[in-house]
Protein backbone atom coordinates (compact mmCIF):
# COMPACT_ATOMS: atom_id res chain seq x y z
CA UNK A 1 0.00 0.00 0.00
CA UNK A 2 1.45 3.35 -1.01
CA UNK A 3 0.52 6.53 0.83
CA UNK A 4 2.06 9.60 2.37
CA UNK A 5 4.85 9.85 4.91
CA UNK A 6 3.83 8.62 8.34
CA UNK A 7 4.65 11.24 10.98
CA UNK A 8 6.63 9.67 13.84
CA UNK A 9 6.42 10.96 17.40
CA UNK A 10 8.87 13.83 17.89
CA UNK A 11 9.70 12.72 21.43
CA UNK A 12 9.95 9.16 20.17
CA UNK A 13 12.69 10.17 17.73
CA UNK A 14 14.82 11.69 20.49
CA UNK A 15 14.34 8.62 22.70
CA UNK A 16 15.21 6.33 19.77
CA UNK A 17 18.60 7.95 19.20
CA UNK A 18 19.42 8.18 22.91
CA UNK A 19 18.75 4.45 23.21
CA UNK A 20 20.84 3.38 20.22
CA UNK A 21 23.67 5.89 20.72
CA UNK A 22 24.50 5.27 24.39
CA UNK A 23 27.75 7.27 24.13
CA UNK A 24 25.81 10.30 22.94
CA UNK A 25 25.82 13.69 24.58
CA UNK A 26 22.79 15.91 24.09
CA UNK A 27 23.39 19.65 24.16
CA UNK A 28 20.30 21.76 23.43
CA UNK A 29 19.10 20.38 20.08
CA UNK A 30 22.22 18.48 18.97
CA UNK A 31 23.20 14.95 19.94
CA UNK A 32 26.86 14.02 19.38
CA UNK A 33 28.05 10.42 19.67
CA UNK A 34 30.65 7.94 18.47
CA UNK A 35 29.74 6.88 14.94
CA UNK A 36 28.65 3.22 15.02
CA UNK A 37 29.31 2.86 11.29
CA UNK A 38 32.90 4.14 10.91
CA UNK A 39 34.70 1.15 12.42
CA UNK A 40 32.96 -1.45 10.24
CA UNK A 41 33.92 0.60 7.17
CA UNK A 42 37.57 0.80 8.12
CA UNK A 43 37.53 4.47 9.08
CA UNK A 44 38.65 6.26 12.24
CA UNK A 45 36.76 4.52 15.06
CA UNK A 46 36.71 7.84 16.88
CA UNK A 47 34.52 9.32 14.14
CA UNK A 48 31.63 11.42 15.37
CA UNK A 49 27.97 11.20 14.48
CA UNK A 50 25.74 14.26 14.83
CA UNK A 51 21.95 14.10 15.19
CA UNK A 52 19.76 17.20 14.91
CA UNK A 53 16.86 17.11 17.35
CA UNK A 54 15.03 20.39 16.91
CA UNK A 55 11.42 19.27 17.26
CA UNK A 56 10.13 22.45 15.60
CA UNK A 57 12.27 22.08 12.48
CA UNK A 58 11.95 19.96 9.33
CA UNK A 59 15.30 18.24 9.99
CA UNK A 60 14.36 16.82 13.38
CA UNK A 61 15.95 13.37 13.55
CA UNK A 62 18.46 13.91 10.75
CA UNK A 63 21.86 12.32 11.42
CA UNK A 64 25.17 12.49 9.61
CA UNK A 65 28.67 11.17 10.17
CA UNK A 66 31.34 13.86 10.15
CA UNK A 67 33.62 11.36 8.36
CA UNK A 68 30.91 10.84 5.71
CA UNK A 69 31.27 7.09 6.15
CA UNK A 70 27.57 6.63 5.29
CA UNK A 71 24.99 8.93 3.73
CA UNK A 72 23.11 10.97 6.31
CA UNK A 73 19.42 10.39 6.80
CA UNK A 74 16.50 10.02 9.17
CA UNK A 75 15.53 7.32 11.72
CA UNK A 76 14.32 4.71 9.22
CA UNK A 77 17.63 4.94 7.35
CA UNK A 78 19.61 4.83 10.60
CA UNK A 79 17.67 1.75 11.66
CA UNK A 80 18.38 -0.05 8.38
CA UNK A 81 22.10 0.71 8.61
CA UNK A 82 22.26 -0.41 12.24
CA UNK A 83 20.17 -3.55 11.69
CA UNK A 84 17.52 -2.46 14.21
CA UNK A 85 14.19 -4.27 14.33
CA UNK A 86 11.92 -2.08 12.14
CA UNK A 87 9.14 -2.17 14.72
CA UNK A 88 11.41 -0.17 17.06
CA UNK A 89 12.01 2.62 14.54
CA UNK A 90 9.83 5.74 14.83
CA UNK A 91 7.64 6.15 11.78
CA UNK A 92 7.91 2.54 10.60
CA UNK A 93 4.79 1.46 8.71
CA UNK A 94 4.52 -2.30 8.05
CA UNK A 95 2.07 -1.62 5.21
CA UNK A 96 4.41 0.82 3.54
CA UNK A 97 5.32 -0.17 0.01
CA UNK A 98 8.31 1.80 -1.23
CA UNK A 99 8.11 3.33 -4.68
CA UNK A 100 10.57 1.43 -6.82
CA UNK A 101 11.18 1.60 -10.53
CA UNK A 102 11.16 -1.76 -12.24
CA UNK A 103 14.45 -1.36 -14.05
CA UNK A 104 16.41 -3.92 -15.99
CA UNK A 105 19.91 -2.75 -15.09
CA UNK A 106 22.62 -3.74 -17.57
CA UNK A 107 25.65 -5.80 -16.63
CA UNK A 108 28.10 -3.16 -17.81
CA UNK A 109 28.54 0.11 -15.94
CA UNK A 110 31.01 3.01 -15.96
CA UNK A 111 31.97 2.86 -12.27
CA UNK A 112 35.66 2.36 -13.08
CA UNK A 113 35.71 5.28 -15.51
CA UNK A 114 33.98 7.50 -12.95
CA UNK A 115 36.65 6.66 -10.36
CA UNK A 116 39.39 7.46 -12.89
CA UNK A 117 37.76 10.77 -13.79
CA UNK A 118 37.53 11.67 -10.10
CA UNK A 119 41.27 11.11 -9.70
CA UNK A 120 41.89 13.54 -12.58
CA UNK A 121 40.43 16.58 -10.82
CA UNK A 122 43.13 19.25 -10.96
CA UNK A 123 44.29 21.66 -8.27
CA UNK A 124 42.59 24.40 -10.27
CA UNK A 125 39.24 22.63 -10.07
CA UNK A 126 39.67 21.96 -6.36
CA UNK A 127 40.54 25.62 -5.77
CA UNK A 128 37.46 26.71 -7.70
CA UNK A 129 35.20 24.54 -5.58
CA UNK A 130 37.05 25.61 -2.44
CA UNK A 131 36.18 29.23 -3.30
CA UNK A 132 32.55 28.21 -2.84
CA UNK A 133 33.37 26.45 0.42
CA UNK A 134 33.07 22.97 -1.13
CA UNK A 135 35.79 20.68 0.21
CA UNK A 136 37.34 17.53 -1.26
CA UNK A 137 35.30 15.07 0.87
CA UNK A 138 32.06 16.32 -0.71
CA UNK A 139 33.48 15.92 -4.22
CA UNK A 140 34.70 12.45 -3.28
CA UNK A 141 31.32 11.45 -1.86
CA UNK A 142 29.61 12.49 -5.09
CA UNK A 143 32.49 11.17 -7.26
CA UNK A 144 32.78 14.41 -9.24
CA UNK A 145 35.45 14.03 -11.92
CA UNK A 146 37.25 15.54 -14.91
CA UNK A 147 37.84 13.87 -18.27
CA UNK A 148 40.53 16.28 -19.44
CA UNK A 149 38.10 18.85 -20.84
CA UNK A 150 34.73 18.52 -19.10
CA UNK A 151 33.65 18.17 -15.48
CA UNK A 152 31.94 14.82 -15.02
CA UNK A 153 28.77 14.47 -12.92
CA UNK A 154 28.04 10.73 -12.46
CA UNK A 155 24.40 9.70 -12.14
CA UNK A 156 24.49 6.68 -9.84
CA UNK A 157 21.25 4.72 -9.86
CA UNK A 158 19.25 3.03 -7.12
CA UNK A 159 21.29 -0.18 -7.49
CA UNK A 160 24.47 1.74 -6.56
CA UNK A 161 26.03 1.69 -10.04
CA UNK A 162 26.61 4.44 -12.57
CA UNK A 163 25.57 3.87 -16.17
CA UNK A 164 25.65 7.46 -17.48
CA UNK A 165 27.32 10.73 -16.57
CA UNK A 166 26.70 14.30 -17.66
CA UNK A 167 29.86 16.05 -18.83
CA UNK A 168 29.76 19.85 -18.53
CA UNK A 169 32.34 22.35 -19.73
CA UNK A 170 33.53 24.48 -16.77
CA UNK A 171 31.89 27.94 -16.66
CA UNK A 172 29.89 27.14 -19.82
CA UNK A 173 26.92 25.06 -18.66
CA UNK A 174 25.22 25.10 -22.07
CA UNK A 175 28.15 23.04 -23.44
CA UNK A 176 27.53 19.49 -22.23
CA UNK A 177 26.99 15.91 -23.37
CA UNK A 178 26.02 12.57 -21.84
CA UNK A 179 28.55 9.76 -21.58
CA UNK A 180 27.63 6.11 -21.11
CA UNK A 181 24.44 4.13 -21.65
CA UNK A 182 21.95 6.25 -23.63
CA UNK A 183 18.97 4.74 -21.82
CA UNK A 184 20.24 6.11 -18.50
CA UNK A 185 20.71 9.57 -19.97
CA UNK A 186 16.94 9.94 -20.42
CA UNK A 187 14.65 11.87 -18.08
CA UNK A 188 13.43 9.03 -15.83
CA UNK A 189 17.04 8.48 -14.72
CA UNK A 190 18.17 12.11 -14.59
CA UNK A 191 18.21 12.41 -10.80
CA UNK A 192 21.64 13.24 -9.46
CA UNK A 193 22.63 11.75 -6.07
CA UNK A 194 19.41 9.72 -5.92
CA UNK A 195 20.83 7.86 -2.92
CA UNK A 196 19.85 10.77 -0.66
CA UNK A 197 16.21 10.32 -1.68
CA UNK A 198 16.37 6.78 -0.32
CA UNK A 199 17.71 8.04 3.02
CA UNK A 200 15.10 10.72 3.71
CA UNK A 201 11.92 8.77 4.31
CA UNK A 202 9.80 10.65 6.87
CA UNK A 203 12.26 13.53 6.66
CA UNK A 204 13.29 16.58 4.65
CA UNK A 205 15.20 16.80 1.38
CA UNK A 206 16.49 19.47 -1.01
CA UNK A 207 15.80 19.24 -4.75
CA UNK A 208 18.15 21.48 -6.75
CA UNK A 209 18.22 22.76 -10.30
CA UNK A 210 21.72 21.95 -11.55
CA UNK A 211 24.14 19.45 -10.05
CA UNK A 212 26.70 22.01 -8.86
CA UNK A 213 24.08 23.84 -6.79
CA UNK A 214 23.80 20.74 -4.65
CA UNK A 215 27.47 20.91 -3.59
CA UNK A 216 27.27 23.80 -1.06
CA UNK A 217 24.21 22.22 0.57
CA UNK A 218 26.03 18.89 0.89
CA UNK A 219 28.99 20.75 2.38
CA UNK A 220 26.67 22.09 5.09
CA UNK A 221 25.50 18.53 5.72
CA UNK A 222 22.04 18.73 4.15
CA UNK A 223 20.56 15.84 2.13
CA UNK A 224 20.01 16.86 -1.48
CA UNK A 225 19.32 15.57 -4.97
CA UNK A 226 19.42 17.50 -8.26
CA UNK A 227 18.15 17.53 -11.82
CA UNK A 228 20.11 19.04 -14.72
CA UNK A 229 17.59 21.69 -15.79
CA UNK A 230 14.40 23.36 -14.60
CA UNK A 231 12.32 21.63 -17.29
CA UNK A 232 13.08 18.34 -15.51
CA UNK A 233 10.81 19.58 -12.71
CA UNK A 234 7.82 19.31 -15.03
CA UNK A 235 8.46 15.64 -15.83
CA UNK A 236 9.41 14.30 -12.39
CA UNK A 237 7.02 11.71 -10.97
CA UNK A 238 5.52 13.26 -7.80
CA UNK A 239 5.28 9.76 -6.31
CA UNK A 240 9.06 9.86 -5.90
CA UNK A 241 8.47 12.15 -2.93
CA UNK A 242 5.49 10.29 -1.45
CA UNK A 243 7.39 9.45 1.76
CA UNK A 244 9.36 12.69 2.10
CA UNK A 245 7.70 14.96 4.66
CA UNK A 246 9.27 18.27 3.51
CA UNK A 247 10.70 18.97 0.06
CA UNK A 248 12.72 22.16 -0.41
CA UNK A 249 13.04 23.14 -4.09
CA UNK A 250 16.07 25.26 -5.01
CA UNK A 251 16.05 26.91 -8.44
CA UNK A 252 18.17 29.35 -10.36
CA UNK A 253 17.02 32.95 -10.05
CA UNK A 254 14.72 33.09 -13.09
CA UNK A 255 11.00 33.27 -13.82
CA UNK A 256 11.18 30.14 -15.98
CA UNK A 257 12.74 28.12 -13.17
CA UNK A 258 10.20 29.37 -10.64
CA UNK A 259 7.32 28.50 -12.97
CA UNK A 260 8.65 24.96 -13.43
CA UNK A 261 9.16 24.56 -9.67
CA UNK A 262 5.59 25.70 -8.98
CA UNK A 263 4.29 23.20 -11.55
CA UNK A 264 6.05 20.38 -9.68
CA UNK A 265 4.93 21.72 -6.30
CA UNK A 266 1.30 21.73 -7.42
CA UNK A 267 1.60 18.02 -8.23
CA UNK A 268 3.57 17.03 -5.11
CA UNK A 269 1.42 18.92 -2.61
CA UNK A 270 1.67 21.04 0.51
CA UNK A 271 4.92 19.39 1.69
CA UNK A 272 6.86 21.57 -0.79
CA UNK A 273 8.70 24.76 0.11
CA UNK A 274 10.27 26.76 -2.72
CA UNK A 275 13.27 28.85 -1.67
CA UNK A 276 12.86 32.49 -2.71
CA UNK A 277 15.76 34.58 -3.92
CA UNK A 278 16.41 38.01 -2.36
CA UNK A 279 15.41 40.91 -4.61
CA UNK A 280 18.10 42.46 -6.80
CA UNK A 281 20.22 39.41 -7.62
CA UNK A 282 21.19 38.75 -11.27
CA UNK A 283 19.14 36.49 -13.52
CA UNK A 284 20.16 32.81 -13.25
CA UNK A 285 22.04 33.47 -10.02
CA UNK A 286 22.75 30.15 -8.30
CA UNK A 287 23.40 28.62 -4.90
CA UNK A 288 26.98 27.88 -5.95
CA UNK A 289 27.51 31.55 -6.86
CA UNK A 290 25.90 32.63 -3.59
CA UNK A 291 28.35 30.40 -1.71
CA UNK A 292 31.27 31.99 -3.57
CA UNK A 293 30.04 35.52 -2.94
CA UNK A 294 29.12 35.08 0.73
CA UNK A 295 32.07 32.97 1.83
CA UNK A 296 31.86 32.35 5.56
CA UNK A 297 28.45 34.04 5.71
CA UNK A 298 26.88 31.55 3.30
CA UNK A 299 25.56 29.24 6.03
CA UNK A 300 23.75 32.08 7.79
CA UNK A 301 22.40 33.47 4.52
CA UNK A 302 21.02 30.21 3.17
CA UNK A 303 19.54 29.09 6.49
CA UNK A 304 18.17 32.36 7.86
CA UNK A 305 17.30 34.29 4.70
CA UNK A 306 16.09 31.43 2.52
CA UNK A 307 15.37 28.14 4.32
CA UNK A 308 13.77 29.45 7.51
CA UNK A 309 11.83 32.12 5.61
CA UNK A 310 10.41 29.61 3.11
CA UNK A 311 6.72 28.86 3.38
CA UNK A 312 4.59 25.84 2.61
CA UNK A 313 3.63 26.01 -1.05
CA UNK A 314 0.03 26.64 -2.02
CA UNK A 315 -1.37 27.15 -5.52
CA UNK A 316 -3.87 29.57 -3.98
CA UNK A 317 -3.31 33.22 -3.15
CA UNK A 318 -3.42 34.16 0.52
CA UNK A 319 -6.76 35.55 1.77
CA UNK A 320 -5.15 38.98 2.16
CA UNK A 321 -3.74 38.93 -1.38
CA UNK A 322 -7.05 37.68 -2.79
CA UNK A 323 -8.93 40.48 -1.05
CA UNK A 324 -6.52 43.12 -2.33
CA UNK A 325 -6.74 41.67 -5.85
CA UNK A 326 -10.53 41.83 -5.73
CA UNK A 327 -10.54 45.48 -4.61
CA UNK A 328 -7.91 46.45 -7.18
CA UNK A 329 -9.88 44.78 -9.97
CA UNK A 330 -13.08 46.46 -8.81
CA UNK A 331 -11.40 49.87 -8.88
CA UNK A 332 -10.12 49.18 -12.41
CA UNK A 333 -13.64 48.35 -13.57
CA UNK A 334 -14.90 51.61 -12.09
CA UNK A 335 -12.43 53.67 -14.13
CA UNK A 336 -13.22 55.06 -17.58
CA UNK A 337 -10.53 52.94 -19.25
CA UNK A 338 -12.49 49.77 -18.49
CA UNK A 339 -15.64 51.07 -20.18
CA UNK A 340 -13.59 52.11 -23.23
CA UNK A 341 -12.46 48.51 -23.86
CA UNK A 342 -15.08 47.87 -26.53
CA UNK A 343 -14.79 46.29 -29.95
CA UNK A 344 -16.67 48.99 -31.83
CA UNK A 345 -19.30 46.47 -32.95
CA UNK A 346 -22.42 47.32 -30.92
CA UNK A 347 -24.06 43.89 -30.92
CA UNK A 348 -20.84 42.14 -29.89
CA UNK A 349 -20.20 44.70 -27.15
CA UNK A 350 -23.76 44.33 -25.87
CA UNK A 351 -23.36 40.55 -25.69
CA UNK A 352 -19.92 40.60 -24.01
CA UNK A 353 -20.12 43.92 -22.14
CA UNK A 354 -16.95 44.94 -23.95
CA UNK A 355 -13.66 43.14 -24.61
CA UNK A 356 -12.39 41.89 -21.25
CA UNK A 357 -10.60 38.73 -20.18
CA UNK A 358 -10.38 35.84 -22.64
CA UNK A 359 -12.90 35.62 -25.48
CA UNK A 360 -12.88 32.75 -27.96
CA UNK A 361 -14.25 33.21 -31.48
CA UNK A 362 -15.24 29.93 -33.15
CA UNK A 363 -16.66 29.00 -36.51
CA UNK A 364 -16.28 26.82 -39.59
CA UNK A 365 -13.19 27.23 -41.82
CA UNK A 366 -13.13 30.24 -44.16
CA UNK A 367 -16.19 31.97 -42.71
CA UNK A 368 -14.19 35.11 -41.85
CA UNK A 369 -12.99 34.60 -38.27
CA UNK A 370 -9.53 36.09 -38.89
CA UNK A 371 -10.95 38.99 -40.89
CA UNK A 372 -13.41 39.78 -38.11
CA UNK A 373 -10.64 39.72 -35.48
CA UNK A 374 -8.50 42.01 -37.65
CA UNK A 375 -11.42 44.42 -37.81
CA UNK A 376 -11.85 44.39 -34.03
CA UNK A 377 -8.10 44.83 -33.47
CA UNK A 378 -7.78 47.71 -35.94
CA UNK A 379 -10.88 49.50 -34.62
CA UNK A 380 -9.55 49.37 -31.06
CA UNK A 381 -6.09 50.52 -32.14
CA UNK A 382 -7.63 53.47 -34.03
CA UNK A 383 -9.11 54.58 -30.70
CA UNK A 384 -5.63 54.47 -29.13
CA UNK A 385 -6.06 51.16 -27.29
CA UNK A 386 -2.78 49.16 -27.46
CA UNK A 387 -3.26 45.93 -29.44
CA UNK A 388 -0.88 43.02 -30.09
CA UNK A 389 -2.16 40.80 -32.91
CA UNK A 390 -0.58 37.33 -32.97
CA UNK A 391 -0.86 35.99 -36.50
CA UNK A 392 0.32 32.60 -37.77
CA UNK A 393 -1.74 32.50 -40.96
CA UNK A 394 -2.00 35.70 -43.02
CA UNK A 395 1.25 37.57 -42.60
CA UNK A 396 1.80 41.20 -41.65
CA UNK A 397 1.42 42.61 -45.19
CA UNK A 398 -1.90 40.86 -45.83
CA UNK A 399 -3.29 42.13 -42.52
CA UNK A 400 -2.42 45.73 -43.41
CA UNK A 401 -3.84 45.37 -46.93
CA UNK A 402 -7.11 43.97 -45.61
CA UNK A 403 -7.35 46.82 -43.13
CA UNK A 404 -6.60 49.42 -45.81
CA UNK A 405 -9.20 47.86 -48.12
CA UNK A 406 -11.84 47.93 -45.37
CA UNK A 407 -11.10 51.47 -44.18
CA UNK A 408 -11.02 52.84 -47.73
CA UNK A 409 -13.88 50.65 -48.98
CA UNK A 410 -11.69 49.70 -51.95
CA UNK A 411 -11.37 46.29 -53.59
CA UNK A 412 -8.06 44.53 -52.87
CA UNK A 413 -7.46 44.11 -56.62
CA UNK A 414 -7.80 47.87 -57.12
CA UNK A 415 -5.17 48.45 -54.42
CA UNK A 416 -2.71 46.13 -56.13
CA UNK A 417 -3.35 47.50 -59.64
CA UNK A 418 -3.67 51.13 -58.48
CA UNK A 419 -6.77 51.42 -60.67
CA UNK A 420 -8.84 53.82 -58.56
CA UNK A 421 -11.36 56.51 -59.38
CA UNK A 422 -11.00 59.99 -57.98
CA UNK A 423 -13.36 59.20 -55.10
CA UNK A 424 -11.50 55.97 -54.37
CA UNK A 425 -8.19 57.84 -54.42
CA UNK A 426 -9.51 60.26 -51.79
CA UNK A 427 -10.71 57.38 -49.60
CA UNK A 428 -7.36 55.64 -50.15
CA UNK A 429 -5.44 58.66 -48.84
CA UNK A 430 -7.72 58.91 -45.80
CA UNK A 431 -7.33 55.17 -45.11
CA UNK A 432 -3.53 55.42 -45.34
CA UNK A 433 -3.59 58.26 -42.81
CA UNK A 434 -5.80 56.14 -40.52
CA UNK A 435 -3.41 53.19 -40.74
CA UNK A 436 -0.48 55.47 -39.94
CA UNK A 437 -2.36 56.61 -36.83
CA UNK A 438 -3.46 53.05 -36.00
CA UNK A 439 0.10 51.70 -36.08
CA UNK A 440 1.09 53.81 -33.08
CA UNK A 441 -0.98 51.35 -30.98
CA UNK A 442 -1.01 48.23 -33.18
CA UNK A 443 1.66 45.49 -33.30
CA UNK A 444 1.67 42.31 -35.37
CA UNK A 445 3.72 39.30 -34.19
CA UNK A 446 4.36 36.38 -36.56
CA UNK A 447 6.95 34.49 -34.49
CA UNK A 448 5.67 30.97 -33.74
CA UNK A 449 8.29 30.39 -31.02
CA UNK A 450 6.25 32.07 -28.32
CA UNK A 451 6.39 31.51 -24.59
CA UNK A 452 4.24 33.03 -21.83
CA UNK A 453 7.30 34.94 -20.65
CA UNK A 454 7.90 36.42 -24.12
CA UNK A 455 4.24 37.44 -24.44
CA UNK A 456 4.45 39.20 -21.07
CA UNK A 457 7.49 41.11 -22.35
CA UNK A 458 5.55 42.08 -25.50
CA UNK A 459 2.85 43.59 -23.28
CA UNK A 460 5.48 45.50 -21.29
CA UNK A 461 6.99 46.86 -24.51
CA UNK A 462 3.73 48.11 -26.01
CA UNK A 463 2.65 49.68 -22.73
CA UNK A 464 5.96 51.50 -22.55
CA UNK A 465 5.83 52.60 -26.19
CA UNK A 466 2.23 53.83 -26.02
CA UNK A 467 2.41 55.15 -22.43
CA UNK A 468 -0.79 53.25 -21.62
Amino acid sequence: MRGTAMAPSKNGITEFYLKHLPSGRLEKTTLTADCPFCRERGLDPAGRLVVFLNQDGPFHGYFRCLNRCVPGGFPLWFGRLAGIDPSEIPGFDPEHEALAQVVDYPVDNINKEVAEYHDRLTDSHLADFEAAGVAVPVLAELQIGYNGRYLVYPYFQADGNCYAARCVFPDRPQDYFWHGNEKFATEPFQIFNIRDLQCCENGALFLCEGESNLFPLKQLGFPAIAVPFSNNFTTLDPELFAFVRTLFIVTLNSDESMTAAKALAARVGYKVRILRWPVGLPRNYSILQLARDKGGEFRTTIISAMIQSSRTFSPFASPQAEHQRFLRRLMEEQESGYAEMRSGFPRLDAALDGIHGINVIGGAPKVGKSLFMIQIASEMALRGIPVIYYDFENGRQKIYQRTLSRLGRIEASALRNREMSGDERERYDEACASIRRMLTAFRVVNDRKLTPELMRRHIDFIRHETAK
